[in-house]
């Protein structure tokens, strides 16, 4: 496939749903105040000598439940989860082999949760009958169960009866429109708008969306088709009648990709716009976008779309079901965003790799991520992901893990190196840091004014050698933790590192 230009794209949205603000610029002093910063961009890097941004690899932590039950099946998938209080909720469209998409009883949402996202529970909700019983977990059955992303709406203006939202297809079938269902508990659903609120190309796959405190709007993430002829260079096409999907599927130079738009009310939504990537980001078919915003750091937006690679064949032994066509591969990548426009996508290798478990190497319902991170230890988060799509007997969600904020970090191997920071200016009185080094690694900081010199009482020679595996470690020099008397100032940090890698870092 071509590679991308660099792509030029003009933001224009209406004020009350502006997605952005200017981005900073280089010489522009950050303003980061006591908020946890990530490493996962050069947001805040001015300089990197010896070191480099690593991404790191989740960590398989096994299944989290099976999709087996007889109102489940091998076509189940699609999951969206959450922290909800003192629990975790996720829902998933079950859907058997026999039924097609398209017959009111071919799919259903299911629900589970869990009170540590390790071990999952599905209750016997009693709502819906399936082969003359409740007695199972679902949750909804009716138009938009194929497609469906459900979220707690944090908005304080909305009414409680719509504190749950679920945005979803408004018929049985994949392409068209959707609407949004409303739910006070998250679990009894009814329509709240039965007509299109998102319109569009073809729709069809797990869109997402959510309640961005920090810019007080909502924000969507969308399927559309680009023309891999052209790219981005023409704005998506958001007019097109369902009626057209069949002709939009087999389009020659159809490439899947995502689309933002934003509303500050639920209703009336900006003109989609492509989401705009580093320059060399290869045109790839991104078949889900799996974003969410870090719950530890809300202003920073995490994507783990699902690759699609079309066109190769595994295991050409395989025969799945009349739907799938036993064709193409999947793995996860990872991008990040602090405006939900540009996104970083440096990183273009896979996050999530299918493994060695080969019934993961087939058809591209494999490897779907729940758009959301969870806690799930002390120092531990869990992304979650469908494996054996499509194969009737050990179809499960599987959870893979990662160290707190660890998804990348400034990695530093045998050879000191040293990472530099732009200008910023903190609140607090004292510097934690998240990282990792061997038994004979170290880690040294330095904090320098706005020019670079070192700050005296805070320079490389002040501060004891730092090693060990740490989540949160207040850092100190010769005459102690203290930093208030810089706050409010304009600095830089300075971190010497060997064989270390260093997540994130915070003023508290």
């Amino acid at each position: 496939m071509n590679n991308l230009c660099k792509i030029y794209l003009t933001v224009s949205i209406c004020a009350s749903c502006a997605l952005v603000n200017e981005a900073p610029a280089d010489d522009e002093v950050r303003q980061i105040g006591s908020r946890l910063e990530l490493f996962v961009d050069d947001w805040l890097i001015d300089r990197l000598e010896g070191v480099s941004l690593e991404l790191q690899t989740p960590i398989d932590a096994g299944k989290a439940f099976d999709l087996t039950l007889p109102w489940e099946g091998p076509l189940s998938g699609i999951p969206s989860a959450f922290r909800d209080g003192d629990k975790y909720r996720m829902y998933y469209r079950g859907a058997r082999r026999s039924m097609q998409q398209r017959d009111p009883m071919g799919s259903n949402i299911c629900y589970a949760e869990s009170t540590d996202g390790i071990e999952w529970t599905k209750p016997n909700l009693g709502l819906y009958e399936f082969a003359g019983s409740k007695d199972n977990n679902i949750t909804y059955i009716g138009d938009g169960a194929p497609q469906w992303f459900c979220f707690k709406d944090d908005n304080p203006a909305e009414p409680p009866e719509r504190r749950y939202k679920a945005i979803c297809g408004l018929t049985l079938s994949y392409g068209g429109p959707w609407g949004v269902l409303s739910s006070p508990n998250g679990l009894n659903w009814q329509w709240w708008k039965k007509e299109p609120i998102f319109v569009g190309g073809p729709l069809d796959t797990q869109n997402t969306v959510g309640w961005y405190p920090e810019q007080g709007i909502y924000i969507a993430y969308l399927r559309n088709w680009v023309d891999s002829t052209v790219g981005f260079s023409s704005p998506p096409e958001v007019e097109t009648p369902p009626s057209e999907y069949n002709s939009w599927y087999v389009r020659p130079h159809r490439v899947r990709s995502i689309t933002v738009t934003t509303s500050s009310d639920f209703v009336n939504w900006s003109q989609p716009k492509w989401l705009v990537y580093d320059e060399g980001t290869p045109l790839e078919h991104l078949y889900t976008n799996g974003i969410t915003a870090y719950y530890r750091a809300p202003h920073i937006q995490l994507g783990f779309p699902e690759r699609y690679v079309h066109d190769r064949v595994a295991l050409s032994d395989w025969v799945g079901s009349k739907e799938a066509r036993g064709k193409g591969l999947d793995d996860v990548l990872f991008m990040s965003s602090r405006d939900g426009l540009h996104w970083d996508r440096r990183f273009k290798e896979a996050f999530i790799r299918p493994g060695p478990d080969r019934r993961n190497w087939v058809d591209h319902g494999n490897m779907a991520v729940a758009p959301a991170v969870l806690q799930t230890g002390p120092g531990e988060i869990s992304l979650y992901y469908v494996a054996h799509y499509q194969w009737d007997d050990t179809i499960h969600i599987r959870r893979c893990r990662l160290r707190l904020d660890g998804f990348v970090s400034v990695h530093a191997g045998y050879e000191q190196g040293e990472m530099i920071t732009k200008p910023f200016v903190f609140s607090g009185k004292e510097l934690t840091i998240n990282y990792a080094t061997s038994a004979a690694g170290t880690v040294l900081v330095e904090i320098q004014d706005e020019a670079g010199q070192p700050i005296p009482r805070y320079s490389l020679a002040d501060c004891p050698e730092i090693f060990g595996d740490h989540i949160e470690r207040v850092v100190s020099w010769n005459d102690g933790m203290d930093v208030s008397t810089l706050a409010g100032r304009s600095v830089r940090l300075r971190f010497v590192l060997q064989d270390a890698d260093l997540y994130s870092i915070q003023f508290r």
